[in-house]
């Protein structure tokens, strides 16, 4: 799961993640570009959308308060003294839908968005919002087998 390879290198202090094979030489997932004729986009190349997207420079990471279901990892990045602006990248290499609750110290954030790269989804938004518990404690229910970017709206 490169998404969770993803996690473990910026948590671990990583500042940057790269990952140069474009295309698939085979009918795999391998490369960021199949090897089918139209050379779409594989999930893997999506999952590394949802951190991507949406974790930019001069971004830090902050520690993800609350505990974690076994096969779920997450990490919050922040711009530094802008308490409106955060990003969550939720993780779950499960085979089912887990809650992940967590408080962001710090944060006065009304509602957020959640972009969700799954079986059926690449890096999508499904058009609703999550309202934050007092402005910064979000609950959300991860689907399974995802990649889930939670953002500010």
């Amino acid at each position: 799961n490169y998404a969770q390879k993803i996690h473990a290198a910026l948590v671990d202090g990583a500042n940057a993640w790269h990952y140069w094979w474009v295309w698939a030489l085979d009918n795999s997932n391998s490369g960021l570009l199949g090897s089918t004729p139209n050379k779409q986009q594989t999930k893997r190349a999506w999952a590394l959308g949802n951190y991507a997207k949406f974790i930019r420079p001069s971004m830090y990471r902050l520690n993800v308060q609350g505990s974690l279901s076994q096969g779920v990892f997450a990490s919050a990045y922040k711009k530094d003294g802008v308490t409106d602006s955060v990003v969550v990248v939720v993780v779950n290499t499960g085979y089912s839908s887990v809650t992940f609750d967590t408080v962001l110290e710090g944060f006065n954030v009304a509602k957020v968005k959640v972009y969700v790269t799954d079986n059926t989804r690449n890096c999508q938004w499904d058009g609703s919002y999550i309202t934050l518990t007092g402005g910064n404690t979000i609950h959300y229910v991860a689907p399974s087998r995802s990649v889930s970017t939670i953002v500010n709206g």
